[in-house]
């Protein structure tokens, strides 16, 4: 086998002779003007310049050509093999020899070679496991200087592993490890992609901020500068650091948000860089109410103070204050297991007692009833998202917390925030009335509360005569506000029906359905439920 050797001839004629047009390329990119190029561009263009048929006659500004020819003949004794494999080193040459395929090697781009049972070892490793043996796992082999990379064993040297970012030294598994901990390697790598995160910023923040760009007046480049936590990508809230700006998950926990402090202000003094996890549990709560849980949740404040906090009591008038019954949900999320609402209410009763009236993933927070959107408002959440059976009872903000991942995954994301860390040491203080007078307990157990019916107490027989007055009225074209509603299939058959809650009854379509029909019949879609639908016009 031949090794073919190139000569460069400069302007003034002088030669330089390379064993290779491999180290020919090597010695040509270690030079300043050339160490942006590609290693396979440059061979092959230092071998197009060698061959006299193409039309390619100068590389880097030299004339090439082969040398004479050599012969290369492989003699196993002046050769170590590496381990058990069938190539073969030498510390005379800048490659390796496959004795299968009799081929010289020289490893590719990254300067790894490929074996048949181990295709990440790199060219340096192998030639010195070959003339030293296995490699330490506290050590690593590199190259004595930067400006002499030719494969040569003289030009090699094995040395113990520091970490890049702390300087402690390390064991590594692969020989090729730069950080002692994945803490270290993301602080250092926070500062490396420092630029290339900059340059996916500004795209990022433009996406999150177009639908209140207009109305608030802002400018990307000025959200990214003045907003805190922004440009760094940490969180101003629970102090997580390097947020991602892209993920295929949407609801990923730690990528970067844009938090209003108070809801619905979006003007730049308002706004507040954040994880997505904090962003979601704040929801559209007030500043103060968040910070004041957020500061329990972090352990700085042991006991949760709500003893001042508004709240329905039994003796208020219903619909003056806040009525929501938060077992409502599971009634509307599977009407096939709950049927009525007070079924809904008894399986809601049942998971409250057998939970002790605590949250069912930490047993810290009560499970109560406060003011219209607070933030530790019972709520049914699904133990497996993918699943519609099985329920537990949080509070409304560990519901969003949650969202579509498992019980597991949120105790993981609060782990890694410190949060809920030293939960025996935690308690949350309530009104000191709030068990005898909340009106919520009363409808748990079924109890009719408020001042509603002022006391009155009515016979069967005078409630079945109000029930046969009513039936029957108001229903289908005996309304008032009953339009007659036209379909129009897909073949081009039209059926008239004497209103919407009747056409949705002959389709056998959800009562609900009447919605997305007079939505159609409207013109604001253009079909539903495979039919296009238009209100009769009256005639005169």
């Amino acid at each position: 086998m031949t090794v073919k050797s190139v000569i460069s001839i400069d302007s003034d004629g002088n030669e330089r002779m390379y064993d290779s047009i491999a180290s020919a390329a090597k010695y040509m990119m270690n030079l300043e003007q050339y160490k942006h190029c590609n290693e396979q561009s440059m061979r092959s263009n230092i071998s197009g310049a060698c061959n006299p048929t193409q039309s390619r006659t100068l590389c880097c500004g030299l004339s090439w050509k082969y040398a004479p020819a050599q012969t290369f003949v492989f003699v196993e004794e002046e050769w170590k093999r590496f381990r058990d494999s069938q190539y073969y080193f030498s510390d005379k040459y800048d490659f390796c020899y496959n004795t299968t395929k009799k081929s010289q090697v020289y490893g590719d781009k990254n300067g790894r070679i490929r074996l048949t049972y181990d295709s990440s070892i790199l060219f340096i490793e192998g030639l010195w496991i070959s003339y030293h043996g296995e490699i330490p796992a506290n050590k690593h082999v590199k190259y004595k200087s930067l400006d002499n990379t030719a494969n040569f064993l003289e030009n090699l040297e094995c040395l113990e592993f520091t970490c890049t970012t702390c300087g402690k030294q390390f064991e590594s598994d692969d020989n090729r490890s730069k950080f002692c901990s994945p803490t270290c390697k993301n602080i250092n790598g926070g500062k490396m992609n420092s630029l290339a995160k900059r340059q996916k910023l500004r795209p990022y923040i433009a996406e999150k901020i177009k639908s209140w760009k207009k109305e608030f007046k802002l400018n990307t480049d000025e959200i990214i500068e003045k907003v805190p936590g922004v440009q760094d990508l940490i969180c101003q809230y629970c102090g997580t650091e390097n947020l991602q700006l892209c993920s295929e998950d949407n609801c990923e926990p730690n990528k970067l948000s844009i938090d209003a402090k108070q809801p619905g202000d979006h003007s730049i003094e308002n706004l507040m860089g954040c994880c997505w996890l904090c962003n979601r549990m704040k929801n559209d709560s007030s500043y103060e109410e968040w910070m004041k849980l957020l500061r329990f949740l972090k352990g700085d404040d042991k006991i949760l103070d709500l003893s001042s906090i508004k709240y329905v009591k039994k003796d208020v008038l219903v619909s003056q204050e806040y009525s929501f019954r938060p077992w409502c949900c599971l009634n509307a999320e599977n009407p096939d297991m709950f049927k009525k609402r007070d079924s809904a209410r008894k399986h809601f009763l049942e998971l409250f007692k057998k939970q002790n009236g605590k949250d069912g993933i930490f047993g810290v927070f009560p499970l109560v009833m406060f003011t219209n959107r607070h933030l530790l408002n019972v709520s049914c959440d699904k133990i497996d998202p993918t699943k519609n059976t099985k329920w537990q009872l949080v509070p409304v903000f560990l519901n969003y917390a949650k969202s579509f991942y498992s019980n597991e995954r949120l105790v993981q994301e609060f782990k890694k925030r410190n949060f809920l860390q030293s939960i025996e040491e935690l308690s949350v203080k309530l009104p000191e009335d709030y068990k005898t007078m909340a009106a919520f307990y009363d409808r748990l157990n079924g109890k009719r509360t408020g001042k509603g019916n002022k006391g009155q107490v009515r016979s069967e027989e005078f409630k079945q005569k109000c029930s046969d007055i009513k039936t029957g009225k108001n229903m289908g074209s005996d309304n008032v506000r009953s339009r007659p509603v036209i379909s129009t299939d897909r073949h081009g058959i039209k059926t008239e029906y004497n209103g919407l809650c009747e056409a949705a009854r002959a389709l056998k379509l959800p009562i609900r359905a009447s919605s997305n029909i007079s939505s159609c019949a409207s013109g604001k879609l253009k079909s539903a439920y495979g039919y296009k639908w238009e209100y009769k016009k009256e005639t005169t």
